[in-house]
Parts: C-alpha cells; sequence; structure tokens
C-alpha cells in the first residue's frame, strides 16, 4: 500500500514462493470492507483463471455480482423445498479408482444430526442414535441398489423420465431423502426422541427446505446460495451445512480438476457446535485434492475462532489471511494471535475501508482494495 505496487494473489499456485494451502482466512469489522473485497477476489481470480464460484451467501450481498458473472442464484427461504439434498452422492477418487464413499456420507448425516441435537437439546448424539444412523442410512442407500460400485447410481435400462420424457441408456436412480431416514429410524424404534426432533425439518414444514430430490443443474460454475430470508442463527446455521455438503458432492467431487472457489460467508456459524465444527476442518483439509480455495469469513470477533479447537486448526490450514479493521476491543487478541507489530495494531485500529493487512505464508504486509470503473457495478451493493 505504501510504495503502490500492485499485487496479484493466486492462491491455486503452488511453490516454495507462493501459498502453501488455496484457503483463505478473512476477517473484518461490520464496516471494513469485507463484501466489496470477497467480491473483486472473487472476480479477478473467475476472470484470470477460469475457476467456478460457489456463494454461501448468508445476507445476499453477492447476487449482483453472480448475475453479472453468468452464474445462478438460488434462493434458499424456511418452508420452501430448495432442490437440494443432503443424501446425495457422487463418484469420489482414490488413486486411479472410481468409488461412492457411502462412509464419508455416514459421517456427514451423523454430524448433521449432533449438530440439530446439539442446538435443540443441549447433547450430542448417544450412542443408540450414533449406531442406528449408521444402519438407517446404509439401509437406504442398499434398497436402491446403491454400494461403493459408480455404477450402482444408475438404472440399467432406460425408460420415463420424472418430466414424460424418455430416455435410452442410463438414468440416474433417485436418492433417498430426510423423510426416508426419519421414516426408517421412526420404524426401527430405536430413537424415537430423535425421529420426533426430525418431524420440523420434513418436506411441509417450517425447515422442511431439504426434505427433497436435488433439482439444481450441477453444470452451473458459478452459484450463489441467498439466504438472506433466513433469520434465525441455527436456521442459518443447519442451511449453511447441508449447502457446502451438497456443493462437495455436486460440484467439487463432480470435476475434480476444475479450480474452484466457496466463499463460506459467516463461516464462526459452525463453530458453535463441535460436530459443524469438525465438519467444516475436514472440507478444509480435504480442498487441496480437488483443486478448492475455501475462503472463510468471520466478521467483527476473532475470539468466536480462535479460543475453539477447530478454530485455530481452520485458521492454521489458511495460508492467506486477510485482516481488516479490528475494533479496540478485539485488537490485541488479533495482533497476539498472528504474532504482528505494535505498528501493525496501530494501522489495523485506523485502517480505512478496504485498507487490511495480509498474512502470506507469515509474511506481512498492507494493502489497499482499488476497485475499478467496471467492477464498481457489482461490487457495491
Amino acid at each position: 500500500m505504501f510504495t503502490n505496487s500492485p499485487i496479484y494473489v493466486n492462491t491455486f499456485i503452488r511453490s516454495p514462493f507462493t501459498t502453501k494451502s488455496a484457503c483463505i482466512y478473512l476477517s473484518v469489522q461490520a464496516v471494513g470492507g469485507k463484501s466489496v473485497a470477497l467480491k473483486t477476489l472473487t472476480a479477478r481470480n473467475i476472470a484470470t483463471t477460469g475457476c467456478g464460484a460457489f456463494f454461501i451467501d448468508v445476507e445476499g450481498e453477492y447476487t449482483k455480482l453472480t448475475k453479472m458473472l453468468g452464474g445462478k442464484v438460488i434462493k434458499i427461504a424456511q418452508g420452501e423445498s430448495a432442490g437440494i439434498n443432503p443424501f446425495e452422492l457422487e463418484p469420489d477418487t482414490k488413486g486411479n479408482k472410481q468409488f461412492l464413499n457411502i462412509l464419508d456420507k455416514v459421517a456427514e448425516i451423523r454430524a448433521l444430526l449432533a449438530t440439530i441435537c446439539r442446538n435443540y437439546q443441549g447433547r450430542t448424539l448417544n450412542g443408540t442414535e450414533i449406531t442406528e444412523t449408521e444402519i438407517v442410512v446404509n439401509q437406504l442407500y442398499a434398497e436402491k441398489g446403491i454400494t461403493s460400485d459408480v455404477n450402482s447410481l444408475f438404472e440399467k435400462k432406460g425408460g420415463k423420465l420424472d418430466n414424460g420424457k424418455y430416455a435410452v441408456g442410463k438414468i440416474p436412480k433417485k436418492m433417498p431423502t430426510l423423510s426416508d431416514f426419519q421414516k426408517k429410524l421412526k420404524e426401527r424404534n430405536k430413537c424415537n426422541e430423535l425421529a420426533e426432533l426430525l418431524v420440523p425439518f420434513l418436506k411441509g414444514n417450517s425447515l422442511g427446505i431439504f426434505d427433497c430430490e436435488s433439482k439444481i443443474n450441477s453444470d452451473a460454475e458459478i452459484v450463489s446460495f441467498d439466504m438472506s430470508e433466513i433469520k434465525d442463527e441455527f436456521t442459518k446455521l443447519y442451511a449453511s451445512f447441508v449447502i457446502l455438503t451438497w456443493v462437495w458432492q455436486k460440484f467439487v467431487l463432480k470435476n475434480k480438476e476444475k479450480r474452484k472457489i466457496i466463499v463460506c460467508d459467516e463461516a464462526w456459524l459452525f463453530l458453535k457446535y463441535q460436530e459443524s465444527a469438525e465438519f467444516l476442518v475436514n472440507v478444509a483439509r480435504r480442498r487441496s485434492q480437488v483443486q478448492c480455495s475455501i475462503i472463510h469469513t468471520v466478521v467483527n470477533l476473532l475470539m468466536n475462532f480462535y479460543p475453539v479447537k477447530n478454530g485455530k486448526t481452520i485458521i492454521n490450514i489458511c495460508s492467506t489471511r486477510y485482516l481488516f479493521k479490528q475494533s479496540p476491543g478485539s485488537v490485541d487478541e488479533v495482533v497476539d494471535f498472528f504474532n504482528l507489530s505494535e505498528g501493525t495494531k496501530n494501522f489495523l485500529t485506523t485502517a480505512n475501508p478496504g485498507e487490511c493487512v495480509i498474512s502470506l505464508n507469515n509474511s506481512v504486509t498492507a494493502i489497499k482494495f482499488i476497485i475499478t470503473d467496471f467492477e464498481k457495478q457489482f461490487v457495491f451493493t
């Protein structure tokens, strides 16, 4: 910033002189310029690398950018089907062999249910619930003939599709849904409390957003999931959790060679509960295998992140950290955590919107985002 030299950061490049990880951590006060910076970073990366981008958009800030880039905006609202199914499966790869990772899907569903239990009952899943979750998920896939074989995702013969048209060749099988899971769980009569807890999350009820078959075209390369109509904190976390699992299956695993950016806005929501925090860490650790950069954003309080074991892990995974203006009450903790100088502390308390400190592999410098006239059309909301 002080030399007026331009800076270009491409987190996908790997060399001894560049980033060790494609993940980015961004911390900012409410009026520090987070939204403008993220839109600028993402748009420039798309323009220069041709990467895909997926926004878990808590406040509906990325709609204009997504439309300008020719992407798709998906509105997420309570009581309305989102066309996103958390039970969706896509082939994973181990070595040169493709397979369906049903074990990972069991872990995802278990973490989702445990997060729901934490919020509503102040506890995690008990031993019986953990066992029953694994049994039921495996049975649901087995009943549809879905195994670790990727070919088991398809019917052997063509036939009539849901839209009335006919197809020749392989037809994708319908995946299990949350209703299927809850029904079988209830029938087994071993986890009645959990089965009842899931009722509001079923189709037709207030949280039945994701109790449905997937309807969204997964060929789209730029997608924003607009959650601005959701007001309560837990529903935002629930929606963010399911969307992240779905994006991972339908977009990330489906095309591992394609570079992708996932903007996880308000990532601190995941850290409220151990299970959701561990899931976020797991996703962040796996990103290097699939050409994926995950941007974690935090507004106002670093203490939402760093006192939590998994919060520290996520920050450490991120080789690139953008620190915008910090409040006087939190700046000391930021300086201590990132081992910054007294001069940097003074900068962080007086920085103007768009000015920040960038820590790249622990090398620190001050930068300023300068927006072009063309970019102003979509970065300001």
